[in-house]
């Protein structure tokens, strides 16, 4: 049982770090057109 409540936590918490990642990844995305249409 603690085992599965561990696993289910690190789980969760690649989760969100994948979230964060692929959030971040559109944001520099963004922020080059940005970039791209003001110069």
């Amino acid at each position: 049982m603690i085992y599965y409540q561990l696993s289910e936590h690190t789980i969760n918490e690649l989760y969100i770090l994948k979230t964060i990642d692929s959030s971040h990844f559109l944001w520099v995305i963004n922020r080059i057109k940005l970039v791209d249409k003001t110069d």
